[in-house]
């Protein structure tokens, strides 16, 4: 994911938290189980793209 605008927080099963920013690429590998949490910080729109990536 490539964060474009805003701030995002995410959350992972074991409560490790990262915050992104603009410009900032996440890649998510928790796809079984828990998963994340994703959340907004702040009161600025947030605006990410997915880009799913081959055998993910």
């Amino acid at each position: 994911m490539i964060h474009l605008a805003g701030v995002a927080e995410f959350e992972t099963a074991d409560s490790t938290k990262q915050r992104l920013y603009p410009g900032d690429i996440l890649v998510a590998e928790d796809l079984t189980g828990h998963g994340h949490i994703a959340r907004s910080i702040g009161e600025e729109f947030r605006l990410s793209l997915a880009i799913p990536l081959p055998g993910q």
